[in-house]
Formats: C-alpha cells, sequence, structure tokens
C-alpha cells in the first residue's frame, strides 16, 4: 500500500493525473494514508449505490485522487 502511495505521488510531481483504487476489501489502507473517509467507495460502485464520480476524492496531494474500498461488503 506504501509503494502504490509512494508511486501515485511520483507520477503526481511529474504533473500526471493519478487515480488510486483500493480494492483490498479485506484490509483496506489507502483511506487511512491519505486521511480521507473509507464509504462510500469500491464495493458502493460495484453494487450500484454510488457513481465514480460521487467516491472519487482528493488528497492533500495534487492531482492524486483515491477511490476508498467503501463500505464492508
Amino acid at each position: 500500500s506504501t509503494t502504490c502511495a509512494n508511486l501515485a505521488m511520483a507520477m503526481a510531481m511529474d504533473g500526471k493525473k493519478v487515480i488510486i483504487v483500493d480494492a483490498d476489501l479485506r484490509r483496506p489502507s489507502q483511506h487511512h494514508l491519505f486521511k480521507v473517509d473509507a464509504s462510500p467507495g469500491l464495493t458502493d460502485i460495484l453494487i450500484g449505490a454510488h457513481t465514480i464520480d460521487e467516491v472519487m476524492r482528493p488528497t492533500s496531494v495534487a492531482n492524486v485522487f483515491i477511490i476508498p474500498a467503501g463500505s464492508p461488503p
């Protein structure tokens, strides 16, 4: 998880826009690293309760966005 976050930040510093999708439904951690709410997220998109635009959140790092894992399945 930290490797993914560091890679995303490095890419963002290079001017690219990055979306991190936390697909670890057993032990999600990206929302902790970026200090965003865990829900709604990926699971809520998959069941049709929310859209991608509703769950994608900006982070404190410019050009880095996160889709957290969401509500426990």
